[in-house]
């Protein structure tokens, strides 16, 4: 594998998916880079702190206002500050008050002198998502004119990793790494320092160890597939290209 060629693609070139989930087409402008391919990793890539610490995962809370039932409660999409999000809050949960305890930075919720409410934790009911990152993670029943203090402090630090799950199709067969245990498509995990709304940018320094591809017999490149997820290798979404760059290895 003397001879090497890197190979840029991007989200934006994307054959179809997403910014954060995409398959690219080789297609004929790299009919020649991709034929008699020994072996792929990844060199470099740039991937935008775009991914909204409340997201379709984790927004929605089960409540129950004044004794009128359970409910499912949501709260839109977006990059919130505690401010924004006791605001938003507060907007669904009439009568209630939800201060930050400066000492402890927990959150604290008071009910009006005709107010009570039930909250619940994602242990209890899996669909309260955003329980947890409001630090609520033991239900409870608040009567009239009474408050609590939330478990833990509450988290709105967002993505801090990004894990790049790649797939390569050879026609009709899909390969990920031989070299390493099939249970894992991960070839890097990268931890994200970058400013919200700022690019993340990854060298890998181990050239390639750590996310080498190599094949028995040469291959041709028809499809690369692409999949980020956060931490706990949950779907992210993010709002800006990610662009990656690979080091082809030939005959």
């Amino acid at each position: 594998m003397s001879r090497t060629k890197l190979l840029k693609i991007s989200s934006d070139h994307r054959t179809s998916g997403t910014n954060s989930n995409f398959q690219v087409h080789m297609g004929n402008d790299h009919t020649k880079d991709i034929q008699n391919i020994r072996g792929i990793y990844l060199v470099s890539a740039m991937i935008s702190n775009t991914h909204y610490n409340i997201n379709s995962t984790n927004n929605s809370f089960v409540y129950n206002l004044n004794g009128g039932g359970e409910t499912l409660g949501t709260i839109p999409e977006g990059q919130y500050n505690i401010t924004t999000l006791i605001d938003a809050l507060e907007s669904v949960l009439t009568g209630v008050t939800i201060t930050v305890n400066t000492l402890t930075n927990k959150l604290n919720f008071e009910t009006d002198g005709v107010t009570t409410l039930d909250m619940f934790s994602e242990n209890d009911r899996p669909t309260s998502t955003l329980s947890p990152y409001l630090g609520l993670f033991t239900s409870f029943s608040l009567a009239i004119s009474s408050n609590v203090n939330m478990d833990n402090v509450f988290d709105l630090s967002g993505l801090d990793l990004v894990n790049i799950h790649m797939n390569i199709t050879h026609g009709n067969c899909l390969t990920t790494d031989s070299t390493r245990s099939q249970s894992s498509d991960i070839i890097a995990s990268i931890p994200i320092t970058s400013a919200w709304g700022v690019y993340n940018v990854f060298y890998d320094n181990s050239n390639g160890q750590n996310s080498k591809v190599i094949y028995d017999n040469p291959h041709t490149l028809t499809y690369i597939n692409v999949r980020l997820t956060d931490k706990d290798n949950k779907d992210i979404v993010l709002q800006h290209e990610t662009l990656l760059m690979f080091r082809l290895f030939y005959d």
